[in-house]
């Protein structure tokens, strides 16, 4: 899940803005552009043509495509139809710098050469790129705020909607720049209407809790709805955790358990967990007492759940907890970190 890593009543991973689901719908988009960039071109034509002939066999040698995986063969490639002006290959080349490949040591400082070169040229997507590693300043890349904006802006302003959302996760958060939920919320809703099923997320989180913006049931109702249409599963657990509550909504446990589905059905533990104790009566089970304590929908999101710790202790069903604890070792986390438990009054 690239919501594997952006899960918990809302899971703690859910406003990472790297996402696998986001990256493969990044990917999908840089193949097209790919695509227009080479139609037309021809080995024969010019050194541009080159240069994309180039570029389209470097992949086929970096990724084993009709030929014999050669990492050293597409970094020569690459770098030829870089310095004729490729920036897909320039793009590619940096990325390849930094991929901790076995073959080619990294080397964040060639790396971040050809990427700013491709981004220089233009390339939007090398511009978001840019602009995300250098807000972050990690694994060796220096931060610069400064710089990561005017990437971002840039790769904006051509349209690039993966560029839009990382700009208004960094003013909604506020950590990195200083926070602007006014400004967060404007690219929220128009990379919403690009179909960006994160920004749809966020826009419909903001929108129910109201304390970012303020609260509009319907219109986050609305767009949590088309992001989980779009398969986000954070969507389809908040609108199921939602419609169980019945809170500011109507009470659906038809709908509620749809959602619950459609999110079990990508691997959420929590969701699963509800699919199988919605049911049980008030009292005994750990879904019912967690539904008692819930006093409002904001805690939909609460990406750290607190409950009381006086009364009676009841654990989380112990298969799912192995299960969650081992999932977010595996991401990094501790084994007790934000280990679930519901005290009953």
């Amino acid at each position: 899940m690239k919501l594997g890593q952006r899960q918990q009543v809302f899971h703690p991973d859910d406003i990472q803005d790297d996402d696998p689901a986001e990256q493969a719908e990044a990917a999908s988009s840089f193949a097209g552009e790919q695509a227009k960039q080479t139609k037309g071109h021809s080995p024969d034509e010019s050194n541009a043509g080159q240069g994309f002939a180039q570029y389209a066999l470097g992949k086929k040698y970096r990724d084993g495509q009709g030929v014999e995986r050669n990492i050293q063969k597409a970094v020569e490639l690459f770098t030829l139809a870089a310095k004729q002006g490729n920036s897909f290959a320039a793009f590619a080349l940096g990325k390849m710098y930094l991929s901790n490949d076995a073959s080619l040591p990294r080397d964040e400082a060639t790396a971040l050469n050809w990427i700013t070169y491709a981004s220089e040229r233009g390339n939007q997507f090398a511009q978001c790129y840019l602009g995300k590693l250098l807000l972050k300043g990690a694994d060796g890349i220096p931060q610069d705020t400064n710089a990561a904006l005017r990437w971002l802006r840039a790769s904006v302003d051509q349209g690039n909607v993966y560029a839009e959302y990382a700009l208004a996760m960094a003013y909604l958060k506020g950590k990195i720049v200083p926070k602007d939920a006014l400004k967060a919320l404007e690219l929220l809703r128009h990379a919403s209407s690009q179909d960006h099923q994160f920004a749809q997320y966020q826009l419909g989180k903001m929108l129910l809790q109201g304390e970012e913006a303020p609260k509009d049931v319907a219109a986050a109702v609305h767009w949590l709805t088309v992001s989980a249409m779009h398969g986000n599963q954070y969507a389809q657990y908040a609108l199921g955790k939602l419609y169980l509550l019945g809170k500011d909504v109507e009470k659906d446990k038809s709908s509620a358990a749809k959602w619950f589905q459609m999110a079990a059905d990508q691997g959420n533990e929590y969701a699963q967990y509800f699919l199988k104790h919605m049911d049980d009566p008030v009292g005994q089970s750990p879904a019912a007492a967690v539904i008692t304590l819930l006093h409002s929908l904001a805690n939909i999101f609460r990406e750290q759940s607190q409950f009381p710790t006086s009364g009676i202790v009841v654990a989380v069903d112990r298969k799912l907890l192995r299960k969650i604890k081992a999932k977010k070792i595996a991401q990094g986390h501790k084994a007790d970190d934000h280990e679930p438990k519901i005290g009953l009054q």
